[in-house]
């Protein structure tokens, strides 16, 4: 599963349009000549697009297991204050949305 994922990525990653999301990305463009080449289908197009992300990835430091060497900003995980008529609650950013 994580070649499959990883080979889409790195597809998305050579032909995304720059602030393009990935939903967007999938829908019908035109054109689109790696997919339809079928270079993301096979197992050895995908398998070379998994290793050229690796490549790229090679190096960089996890964000989920090495926060301050990924230099994320942990603002993020802080918990906000609001009130809800007169109660006072106390969620994650997360919960908001």
């Amino acid at each position: 599963m994580l070649e499959y994922a990883g080979a889409f990525l790195q597809l998305y990653r050579e032909e995304g349009w720059y602030l393009e999301r990935t939903v967007h990305y999938v829908a019908p463009r035109r054109p689109r000549p790696r997919q339809e080449e079928g270079r993301s289908r096979t197992r050895d197009g995908r398998k070379a697009l998994w290793e050229r992300l690796q490549f790229a990835l090679d190096g960089e430091p996890d964000p989920w297991h090495e926060l301050e060497r990924a230099r994320i900003d942990t603002r993020q995980f802080i918990l906000m204050r609001f009130r809800v008529g007169r109660e006072a609650s106390h969620r994650s950013a997360a919960a908001i949305e």
